[in-house]
């Protein structure tokens, strides 16, 4: 049996390194990065998953739903609340 998955944490941590290397005007040493992930997952719900079909069924759906849409808008606003009040 395959142990369950959050998905959005996982969707949530490729969205932060895609702004990693795309934005240099903001820290993203590991305590900022735990932060930010942190900050974005507290606003998002859990997808939890425990196949590979499930994955998949969660994947799709966001490249064509609101949750793209939302997953970007937490992580932004996360790195922008970070960038502002580092903590390290």
């Amino acid at each position: 049996m395959k142990k369950p998955v959050n998905l959005t944490e996982l969707l949530v941590s490729q969205l932060v390194e895609e702004q990693c290397k795309k934005r240099s005007d903001v820290c993203f040493c590991d305590t900022c990065k735990a932060d930010i992930m942190a900050m974005a997952l507290n606003h998002l719900p859990p997808r939890y998953v425990n196949t590979d079909k499930g994955e998949l069924f969660v994947r799709t759906g966001v490249l064509n739903s609101q949750l793209s849409t939302d997953l970007l808008v937490e992580v932004s606003k996360a790195i922008e609340h970070v960038s502002k009040n580092p903590r390290h």
